[in-house]
């Protein structure tokens, strides 16, 4: 009875596992393989060695169809690369009564899949039959639009690959036209663009902190990396800013932290440069806030004003009517 059981459940076992294989599920299928059902996105290439004209290579679009000359939008998704050649030859035929079946084929493109997202005109998945640079897979998902803050642009793998992320200034690369030497996509990546006014979490920002009206974590822009410009991104200064004590704090590579005191006041009044650094990524800028015993003491100190003002108008007047 037991070895009739054991029996039973390695048949049942053995059972799953080709019914696994059979429809897909228990192994990742590639296009060009039997069983593999093609999708958007997908390409495939149509070859009929005595009709060249005909020769051609196809994508399949959003809605699952290629589109054929004469023959018009043909569906195909979800298909296999045997039953499309079936399909697109009978339609096919229709147009092209002597055509015979075995000298129509159908194939498998090979290609890779990369998303864009963000800040881009046409979000989406695309496939590339070579691995595209950067550029060119923002580029063909319509390029950026007028918010993309494409100087901090991240990359991140598939996760099947491990999910790192990376972020990689595009904006330096237009401007040196040298966008040919962005980094190269695998298939599985996908690109994100955050806006200009989006809250920043990369790696290429400042900390802002102290008294602005908006403190936190902002992105540098490629031609705004001074420490006033930093404060701008964070809302300006408030009214209790001492602009005179501004710190900056750089951590280097041993961990090891830089204090370099600012007096942007200096830099405004003055057209100091050396009072205006620029930033690196990382780095800190701490707004000083004036004397509290001054903020504390500002409404006596004003009342004192007015009042020594008001003895000194009646003196005058007491003196003009002698």
């Amino acid at each position: 009875m037991i070895c009739f059981v054991k029996a039973a459940c390695f048949v049942l076992v053995l059972a799953l596992v080709l019914g696994l294989a059979a429809d897909g599920s228990w192994a990742q299928l590639r296009p060009g393989d039997p069983g593999y059902r093609f999708k958007p996105g997908d390409r495939i290439s149509i070859t009929v060695p005595d009709r060249p004209s005909m020769n051609r290579e196809l994508i399949i679009d959003e809605k699952g169809v290629v589109t054929f000359p004469i023959a018009g939008d043909i569906e195909v998704v979800g298909l296999t690369q045997r039953e499309i050649h079936d399909k697109m030859y009978q339609v096919l035929h229709e147009y092209y009564p002597s055509l015979e079946k075995q000298d129509f084929s159908v194939e498998a493109v090979p290609g890779l899949m990369v998303y864009v997202t963000g800040e881009v005109s046409r979000p989406g998945g695309y496939t590339f039959t070579d691995p595209p640079t950067l550029w060119e897979a923002i580029r063909e998902a319509g390029g950026p639009t007028g918010e993309a803050a494409l100087d901090a642009v991240r990359v991140v793998e598939d996760q099947s690959k491990g999910g790192a992320s990376r972020t990689v200034d595009v904006l330096s690369a237009l401007e040196k036209g040298s966008t040919d030497k962005l980094p190269v996509l695998r298939g599985g990546d996908t690109v994100v663009i955050l806006s200009k006014d989006e809250t920043y979490i990369g790696s290429l920002g400042v900390n802002v902190l102290g008294a602005v009206e908006n403190p936190g974590f902002y992105r540098l822009q490629s031609d705004h990396r001074d420490v006033m410009s930093a404060i701008i991104m964070a809302g300006g200064p408030t009214g209790d800013a001492s602009l005179s004590k501004i710190t900056v704090v750089r951590v280097q590579d041993d961990r090891t932290p830089i204090t370099q005191r600012v007096n942007l006041e200096k830099f405004l009044e003055d057209g100091d440069i050396a009072q205006n650094p620029l930033l690196l990524p990382g780095d800190t800028v701490n707004v000083a806030e004036k004397s509290r015993w001054f903020r504390s003491n500002f409404p006596l100190f004003l009342s004192l004003v007015a009042t020594t003002a008001t003895v000194i108008l009646v003196i005058d007047r007491v003196r003009e009517n002698r």
